[in-house]
């Protein structure tokens, strides 16, 4: 399929899509457009629910809508006049709900303000009691929470064997453990489901865990490459040759115990599996500089000694990526993946941030009662409680909810973030009986 039919059938408003693509390629222009088109099949703006993660996404999002509908646009680029045919279909529409007069009517929202609109609507039932205001500043009562926790000033959780051990692997360094374990309240939605409140971890879950995302790291480095190779119009086999000669000539020339010497004989680029780490970490050392970026020049250290056709090759291959910046970052980031199986002495570390974690996020908690405050994580948590479940019912809200949101647009569509993918879950429930309604979502390739 071509690039612009499938464009044209994104947007299409009859069927529920997801669209992966790289950054700068027009995702947000689909993401409008869609949009309109929804305008035309609503009764209300108020049935098309927008989500963004920033601020500033959702202003942009809200500022192009409205250029577009402005009755008074004269001028359109070549690209917008399918988004142009799709605004002056329905002027009367939007002149009826008065919308550019009153553009709040549409529901574009970061999903944090959502969650928090969501968790003030019903205070009972999401267990906050009068809800409280975001923090300015909540990165003081992570370290407050952390601190607290690492002092263990009484006796909520965290045993003194976990705090001393995690302090001396660190040297003792208290304000290095406390930053650590602040940083990780920050992101605690996506370990305290992990985690839970009480009992072990099951470290061959964990072993397999860590094994998914280094190949997952893998995986995207391999795309990436393969895809840059492609878009330069370099042909793959002549990187594979010179490294794989790089290989041999270590070999013949005393250096075999070269991490490069593991590329001899390289014909393909390798899986991405565990299996053939150390081959990828080598073969991302050798094409990229260990502070990021890609090599300029290459040494006989690698195997490409002087004046030698194999350095040529990969001096001239190298100099058609250089712009291809995306995916020397990945490359970096395969060298940097650990080996996924947590040694005995990592294993009792872990722990011990584990136990020591789970007693600093309930003191996060308690802060957060004492001091009237709140962040996102907790609001959205509280949101999420407060809409119900299959299992409890569902609240009345979410029932006014169902009934009121017929489609629902996503930017940034991430299936690794556990509350938005939550939160879609619980205002999608039911609507397989319902064909009519609408999942958009654009993201990056994954």
């Amino acid at each position: 399929m071509s690039d612009a039919n499938a464009r044209r059938l994104a947007v299409e408003p009859d069927r529920s899509v997801v669209v992966q693509a790289p950054a700068g390629s027009g995702k947000t222009t689909l993401l409008v457009e869609r949009y309109i088109a929804l305008l035309a099949r609503v009764e209300a703006p108020e049935e098309i629910l927008a989500i963004t993660f920033t601020r500033k996404a959702a202003a942009e999002m809200r500022r192009r809508i409205l250029g577009y509908l402005d009755p008074q646009r004269e001028q359109w680029a070549s690209y917008e006049q399918g988004i142009q045919e799709r605004a002056h279909a329905i002027r009367e529409k939007v002149a009826q709900w008065g919308l550019l007069d009153n553009p709040q009517r549409m529901q574009i929202r970061t999903i944090d303000s959502f969650c928090h609109s969501l968790a003030r609507t019903m205070p009972i039932a999401s267990q906050l009691g009068p809800v409280p205001r975001p923090a300015d500043q909540p990165q003081r009562l992570y370290r407050a929470a952390a601190r607290e926790a690492l002092e263990g000033k009484d006796a909520l959780g965290t045993s003194n064997e976990a705090r001393q051990k995690l302090l001396a692997w660190c040297d003792h360094n208290h304000h290095q453990v406390e930053s650590l374990i602040a940083q990780l309240l920050a992101k605690r939605e996506q370990w305290l489901r992990i985690i839970g409140s009480n009992g072990a971890l099951d470290r061959s879950d964990q072993d397999a865990l860590l094994s998914w995302v280094v190949e997952r790291t893998l995986r995207d480095a391999r795309d990436a490459l393969v895809a840059a190779f492609e878009k330069k119009g370099v042909e793959l086999p002549q990187l594979l040759g010179a490294l794989s000669e790089a290989g041999h000539w270590l070999k013949d020339n005393d250096a075999a115990d070269s991490p490069v010497a593991l590329l001899a004989g390289l014909s393909e680029l390798p899986q991405p599996t565990i299996a053939q780490l150390k081959v990828w970490q080598t073969l991302a050392d050798v094409l990229v500089k260990k502070q990021g970026g890609w090599r300029k020049t290459l040494t006989k250290t690698h195997g490409f000694p002087p004046k030698s056709i194999q350095k040529d090759q990969i001096t001239a291959i190298l100099e058609s990526l250089e712009s291809a910046t995306d995916v020397a970052d990945l490359l970096l980031e395969v060298t940097h993946q650990p080996d996924p199986h947590y040694s005995d002495a990592e294993w009792e570390i872990l722990e011990a941030l584990v136990d020591v974690l789970r007693a600093a996020a309930v003191r996060l908690t308690l802060l957060f009662a004492q001091t009237g405050q709140s962040d996102f994580t907790a609001l959205s948590s509280a949101a999420l409680q407060g809409l119900g479940d299959e299992a409890s019912g569902f609240s009345d809200l979410a029932l006014y909810l169902d009934r009121t949101i017929q489609h629902i647009l996503v930017d940034e569509y991430q299936d690794t973030n556990q509350t938005q993918f939550r939160l879609l879950e619980k205002l999608l429930q039911g609507w397989d009986a319902e064909p009519q309604r609408t999942l958009f979502g654009v993201g990056d390739p994954m």
